[in-house]
């Protein structure tokens, strides 16, 4: 097993929130929607989230966690770059959910919803290129993580941190021919969950059936 040196790596914690579905406000459900909707860049989406992080509570939805607990870890630098050790891994979110089986750790990257997921090479389905970058960071990011579980048990305080997950958010389905889609289906079938590729309208979906639950007192 790798053992990290933080030393070494210069490792400083960002800004930790306990994002809680009981206060979502409209005004950022809303805002978060028009991102979406005009396909803006991740960068401003994120900043977006980063600002209301109990948006994230739509991104959990996904694996049916969070119920009793989130804990979101914005740009993580788990690892960064020097010179003769290797790229740095910085992923967008490190995410926690909790819930009746216990808690569950999920590697998140944002893309923006213009970009595709899959392009057509002659006959062949291929993932884009920032689809591709974006699932070869996630390994890098589980990977890593399984190798230095210590680390994060550390340095966030997750004292059960183990066998992480990846989360990858892009595109559109309107993108998404027929094929397209039914390779999207097979990947998330193959990966069981280890790296699920969802698009905006999923979260969308997913966030606005979540401030619908809140705004009619449901909690």
């Amino acid at each position: 097993m790798e053992i990290m040196d933080l030393e070494k790596y210069n490792i400083e914690n960002p800004q930790i929130s306990q994002p809680d579905v009981k206060y979502l406000r409209e005004e950022e459900v809303i805002k978060l929607k028009s991102l979406i909707e005009q396909c803006k860049n991740e960068r401003e989406i994120n900043n977006v989230i980063k600002a209301h992080s109990d948006l994230l509570v739509a991104f959990l939805d996904i694996f049916n966690t969070g119920h009793h607990g989130i804990t979101a870890v914005p740009e993580a630098q788990i690892k960064n770059h020097i010179k003769g050790f290797g790229n740095g891994l910085i992923p967008d979110w490190l995410l926690m959910g909790k819930n009746s089986d216990g808690q569950q750790y999920y590697f998140t990257e944002l893309k923006s919803p213009s970009m595709k997921i899959f392009v057509k090479k002659g006959t062949r389905v291929c993932f884009s290129e920032d689809c591709n970058r974006a699932l070869n960071q996630l390994l890098a990011y589980i990977s890593f993580a399984e190798r230095n579980q210590s680390y994060f048990r550390d340095a966030y305080k997750f004292n059960d941190f183990e066998n992480p997950s990846g989360l990858l958010v892009i595109g559109n389905r309107k993108d998404l021919t027929e094929e397209f889609s039914q390779q999207k289906r097979a990947w998330n079938k193959l990966m069981s969950g280890k790296i699920k590729i969802v698009t905006w309208d999923r979260i969308l979906e997913s966030l606005l059936s979540k401030w619908n639950f809140v705004s009619h007192g449901n909690i």
